[in-house]
């Protein structure tokens, strides 16, 4: 059993250094190989806690999620991507389900944001986009169990992140308030294919043990 882990000391990330290593000791308890995917800074900072890893220093990632998006580009579709602030209690069995993510979450906080994706017209050039929601996924976990469901969900993530990078970023420059954008990119456009494609997902907070740092 592995688990997957992503840093990058690049990009604004709420993870640290010694969040990774509390958590990838946790996971280990229980018996988990660590797969590392990280810049060499961080690599080398974290030698002692990984069995194995991937050094990203040559890709330009831009958001904090694109890092689970390309571990799950280059793993198989029994890849376990989860946050340093996920403490799990127990062996997690996402056997069931299409697509794992670690909790739903229902909010109004990000109205702001998606105003912005609104006033571009979002949801006409992106399949199953919406306007206005209060749904989001928590993507400090995801797990495939369909490859259709995998890959469709990647390709989505990229064709909106190129739509926002080329025709929204350069009228609105939304980078220069500091938002996280994987929040729309990632967390609410999932959610929104979920409920398009009516697609059977589960969530590790309804029936497994685990903590948050």
């Amino acid at each position: 059993m592995k688990l997957y882990y992503g840093f990058d000391s690049r990009i604004s990330d709420f993870q640290t250094i010694d969040m990774l290593k509390v958590a990838m000791k946790n996971s280990k308890t229980y018996g988990y190989e660590i797969v590392f995917y990280g810049d060499s800074q961080s690599i080398d900072d974290l030698k002692e806690h990984y069995d194995y890893s991937v050094d990203i220093s040559e890709c330009n990632f831009q958001f904090k999620d694109d890092i689970k998006i390309y571990i799950h580009s280059n793993e198989d579709i029994n890849c376990i991507t989860i946050d340093a602030n996920v403490l799990i209690g127990e062996p997690i069995d996402a056997s069931y389900a299409s697509v794992w993510f670690l909790e739903r979450e229902h909010t109004e906080s990000y109205d702001d944001m998606l105003e912005h994706f609104s006033k571009h017209g979002t949801k006409y050039h992106i399949q199953g986009f919406k306007n206005q929601s209060n749904k989001f996924v928590n993507t400090n976990l995801i797990s495939f169990n369909d490859i259709h469901v995998k890959e469709d969900f990647i390709q989505g993530y990229e064709i909106l992140k190129s739509f926002y990078l080329d025709i929204i970023e350069p009228e609105e420059t939304l980078s220069e308030k500091g938002w996280n954008m994987s929040k729309i990119l990632s967390e609410y456009y999932f959610a929104c294919l979920l409920e398009e494609n009516e697609i059977n997902s589960a969530y590790l907070s309804d029936d497994h043990k685990f903590d948050l740092l």
